[in-house]
């Protein structure tokens, strides 16, 4: 197991995120930043029904965060989809991220039929952990590289 307590999150202005945003930034991405922006516009703050942020920590350090959503490339509400997944890049290797992707999943059926994700393709190591979780490649979607079906309907 991780050793990490996930939990809620809300603290997008907190010192956590900072760093962990930081962090991301130091490795090229802005996924995070992006996060920050939309929710601080309201246009993605992950509270319509099934949808949450997620944060990993472990002490009193945020490891990471995923958010699980309403798929904005999807015209169904019942196509989620995990996004903004980060894990602080002294903190892999401990299960963190398979952590936090199994807690999203474990309601998600109650609430979206599939869930997608949508990666880089210079991540093995996402694709892996997504793959043993039970997502599946996507081929023929820009939006969507692997895909998980909840329920019937898929």
């Amino acid at each position: 197991m991780s050793g990490a307590v996930i939990r809620p999150f809300d603290d997008i202005d907190g010192a956590g995120f900072t760093a962990l945003a930081e962090d991301a930034r130091q490795e090229g991405h802005r996924f995070l930043d992006r996060m920050a922006a939309d929710w601080h516009a309201g246009t993605n703050r992950f509270d319509r029904p099934g949808e949450m942020v997620i944060g990993a920590w472990v002490g009193e350090t945020l490891a990471g965060v995923l958010g699980r959503g309403i798929d904005p490339h999807s015209q169904d509400p019942s196509v989620g989809r995990l996004r903004h997944l980060y894990v602080r890049r002294d903190m892999r290797g401990r299960g963190i991220g398979a952590a936090l992707a199994r807690h999203a999943l474990a309601d998600a059926a109650q609430h979206f039929r599939l869930i997608r994700v949508r990666m880089g393709p210079d991540n093995p190591g996402a694709a892996a952990m997504y793959n043993a979780l039970g997502f599946t490649r996507v081929t023929g979607n820009p939006f969507a590289t692997h895909a998980l079906p909840l329920r019937d309907g898929t």
